[in-house]
């Protein structure tokens, strides 16, 4: 089975924490270097039905 990108971004991810959302899903947060600044990003993925 496929996993499901979470970023596009190539170089520069860093520290990804995943937590459940509560609802079947998950909250995905990490920083990201893309910018030349760190910043932070987050996805939330959906439970499948």
């Amino acid at each position: 089975k496929k996993g499901t990108a979470v970023s596009s971004s190539s170089e520069g991810a860093r520290n990804p924490q995943v937590i459940s959302d509560g609802d079947g899903g998950a909250i995905i947060v990490w920083t990201d270097f893309r910018f030349g600044n760190y910043d932070v990003y987050a996805q939330r993925i959906m439970g499948q039905e």
